[in-house]
């Protein structure tokens, strides 16, 4: 698996994927949905990484990078179709969820939208790389990943593809219930 061979060229840097985290009355439907995160620990820091998206042509692979030490984000990484138009990067958005008439509000946050850059490609997958989980564009504050997807209840990305623009989303609190059992995992390496 290509995140793991990431893993270890990084002497054992955990990775971290997108996840869900939902603010609802019943989870246990919504945890069936959401479903989990893997991860795998090395010396040096933990993996954590998940499949976006449940439509092969949609779908992206996202990962953190977590250093043992530290237990800072090192990376972030997004695994993209390797078709994708990297000239138009990898878009990153999250959403608000509030109760509403016995239902829920969804409200896009435009403040925490980024277009990353996309690049390193292969036969399998491109790159879209955010060093240090934080997101930094000219003209706007930094976006830190693990705080957002640790505060917001959905994650958004999306890609131009063939002309089309592709996107995939997942409900955080799976995320942060994994990130948890992640960093437990971490503090009990040797």
């Amino acid at each position: 698996m290509r995140a793991l061979r990431y893993l270890a060229a990084l002497g054992g840097v955990v990775v971290i994927a997108w996840t869900l985290q939902a603010r609802a009355a019943d989870t246990s439907a919504l945890e069936k949905i959401a479903g989990s995160w893997d991860s795998e620990c090395v010396e040096r820091g933990c993996l954590i990484y998940r499949t976006v998206g449940l439509r092969e042509d949609r779908a992206f692979i996202a990962e953190f990078a977590v250093e043992k030490g530290t237990q800072n984000v090192v990376q972030v990484t997004f695994y993209i179709s390797p078709t994708v138009d990297v000239s138009k990067g990898f878009t990153l958005a999250f959403t608000n969820t509030s109760p509403k008439d016995g239902s829920f509000d969804v409200k896009l946050d435009e403040s925490l939208t980024r277009v990353i850059p996309v690049g390193d490609c292969d036969k399998d997958a491109c790159l879209a790389r955010v060093e240090g989980g934080l997101v930094r564009q000219e003209g706007r504050p930094d976006l830190d990943l693990r705080e957002q997807f640790l505060k917001r209840s959905l994650f958004i990305g999306g890609f131009w593809d063939g002309g089309e623009f592709r996107s995939s989303s997942t409900a955080l609190f799976a995320f942060v219930r994994d990130y948890d059992a992640m960093l437990i995992k971490l503090r009990k390496l040797p």
